[in-house]
């Protein structure tokens, strides 16, 4: 989905750029984009948290840190999608998106 939300960002600075002339009616388009990036973001999130939830409570009683190998593969990953959100999230507050 990241990657998804990436490539339309992507698409998005393409048409911006060979348009070179901007009508009335494509003003309301950012405002659209916007609200779609920030809903896919929400979705995202939400997965991992409802993920983070679950593995949370596979752990044993007390333990802080998984131990078995499956579910340190399986947090690995959940980490490395935070981290994409993460950064996405940071790359439209800072405008690199645009």
């Amino acid at each position: 989905m990241v990657a998804a939300l990436q490539k339309a960002q992507k698409d998005q600075r393409q048409r911006r750029g060979g348009d070179g002339a901007g009508g009335g009616g494509s003003q309301d388009q950012p405002l659209l984009d916007s609200i779609a990036e920030l809903k896919m973001i929400r979705a995202l999130q939400m997965r991992v948290n409802t993920r983070t939830e679950r593995y949370s409570k596979l752990l044993e009683d007390g333990a802080e840190q998984a131990e078995a190998p499956e579910l340190l593969e399986a947090v690995q990953r959940l980490s490395q999608r935070e981290e994409r959100i993460y950064r996405t999230t940071r790359d439209i507050v800072v405008g690199k998106n645009k």
